[in-house]
C-alpha cells in the first residue's frame, strides 16, 4: 500500500508550505498547509492554513493545537481522458 493512502503521524507532517490532507478531531479532513504567517520561518506564528486561490492563505478556523489526528500526502490528480 502506498504512503498516499495511509494516515501518517503528525510528527512526520511537512511544515514547509506543502499542501496535505489533515484529519482534525472536530472538523474532519481538510486540505491544508503549514504557514508561518509573519514570514520569518521561526514558527512563532505558524499554523495550519487553507488557500482559496483568491487571497493569500488564511488560517484554518475551528481547530486547536492538538486536534490533529493524522496526515497524508495529496494523491496525484487524475489524468485527462485521451492523454497519457
Amino acid at each position: 500500500m502506498s504512503a498516499f493512502n495511509q494516515w501518517q503521524p503528525m510528527e512526520a507532517a511537512p511544515k514547509d508550505g506543502t499542501e496535505i490532507l489533515v484529519c482534525f478531531k472536530y472538523i474532519g479532513v481538510k486540505c491544508v498547509a503549514w504557514v508561518d504567517s509573519d514570514g520569518d520561518s521561526d514558527g512563532e506564528y505558524a499554523l495550519w492554513s487553507v488557500d482559496d486561490n483568491k487571497f493569500d492563505p488564511r488560517p484554518l478556523r475551528g481547530y486547536c493545537d492538538g486536534d490533529e489526528l493524522g496526515w497524508m500526502p495529496l494523491p496525484e490528480p487524475p489524468k485527462s481522458e485521451g492523454k497519457s
